[in-house]
């Protein structure tokens, strides 16, 4: 696995962190990849503009892992992502329209949401099936722990995922606790839950090692995208490194792993 930072973290800064500056902070902290946004992408990028994006990223040493975008603007996502080398495509749409799109990707990359309270997507067995609709494998989802705890998941045993096991595209993750705090976030069967945010090491209700664990039980291997959004009580480096240096005790970095003859 991969530890990538997501662009969430620096999008609500008015004006918003240039690339340079973001690709910075990742590898500053220790990222092995970035994960883009819309916004971030020019808009019909001109081809000095795209060499000049891959450039900057190229030097920065780090990959893209994925790159978070609408419909409307999924061209020039596959365009960035053609000449990044990233693979997949997060896009918030059901399997029926994902489908409808399929002919402008490449056959090696993948699309789909994120799994969110809410919707289809809320749960693991909503999402196998609405995953069940379409044969297309490059369709699937990625998965975060936080919306899922917020669903009611509290153990992440070894065959958690085995509804939607190939199916996974990548996982993205945040912290938080359920039922404390003010921030509430609806479900599908029409409910609410209440939330707050802490620090990855701070959280007592998350159990970070078994959902690892439970994700490398599938073979699951692929970016770990963290998206936690800004905080008012920590500067931004603060909170990139923290959630970094927190993580790698389950994501060692490729230099960490013992080479066995």
């Amino acid at each position: 696995m991969k530890i990538c930072l997501s662009a969430r973290m620096v999008e609500q800064d008015a004006p918003r962190m240039p690339l340079p500056d973001f690709l910075r902070l990742a590898k500053e902290c220790g990222y092995d990849g970035v994960g883009l946004r819309s916004w971030q992408i020019p808009v019909r990028p001109i081809r000095e503009e795209l060499e000049h994006l891959v450039a900057q990223v190229t030097n920065s040493g780090l990959e893209v892992c994925s790159i978070t975008t609408d419909l409307e603007h999924l061209n020039e996502a596959v365009s960035m992502a053609r000449c990044l080398g990233t693979r997949v495509l997060q896009v918030g749409a059901d399997a029926g329209t994902l489908v409808t799109r399929l002919d402008q990707l490449d056959n090696d990359m993948r699309i789909g949401p994120q799994m969110h309270t809410g919707g289809v997507y809320e749960q693991i067995i909503s999402t196998a099936r609405e995953l069940a609709t379409v044969a297309d494998a490059r369709i699937g989802v990625i998965v975060e722990p936080a919306n899922l705890m917020l669903a009611g998941v509290r153990h992440w045993d070894k065959d958690i995922w085995k509804p939607i096991a190939g199916r996974i595209i990548g996982c993205n993750i945040q912290s938080v606790e359920v039922g404390k705090g003010t921030s509430k976030l609806n479900l599908r069967d029409g409910s609410s839950v209440f939330y707050r945010r802490v620090p990855f090491a701070e959280n007592e209700q998350a159990d970070w090692p078994g959902f690892f664990a439970s994700l490398r039980a599938i073979g699951c291997n692929g970016f770990v995208n963290v998206i936690e959004p800004v905080r008012d009580d920590m500067p931004i480096a603060d909170l990139a490194c923290s959630c970094a240096a927190y993580l790698r005790q389950f994501i060692p970095a490729e230099s960490d792993k013992e080479v066995h003859p």
